[in-house]
């Protein structure tokens, strides 16, 4: 029997937050937004993945929901949004960005 090893690559980035009020928003995996969601935006893993964010020494571990961030001069250099619910855990709302880490935990099935 063959065993696989899962490879678990490290991101650093810089994170956002997804800005509050869209709640009921159709996300591009067709799923709504919520809030209170344990949720990302990634430009390119599938949805479904599972990642821990990490900064400021503290954790958060979401879902990847979404596509994103959006383009724009303000938002270079941000590599993920994450819905308030996850940014809280990380930071204070009001910081806006911040960098972190991040790394696949589960891939969808």
């Amino acid at each position: 029997m063959t065993e696989w090893l899962l490879t678990i690559l490290t991101w650093y980035s810089v994170a956002s937050c997804q800005q509050e009020g869209n709640l009921g928003t159709v996300t591009a995996s067709g799923k709504p937004f919520s809030d209170t969601a344990m949720i990302c935006a990634h430009p390119t893993l599938p949805f479904g993945t599972q990642l821990e964010l990490s900064a400021n020494e503290k954790l958060a571990a979401c879902t990847v929901w979404d596509r994103g961030p959006g383009r724009g001069p303000q938002r270079r250099g941000v590599g993920l949004d994450a819905s308030p619910a996850v940014f809280r855990q990380l930071a204070p709302l009001a910081q806006g960005r911040l960098s972190i880490r991040y790394r696949v935990v589960r891939k969808p099935h």
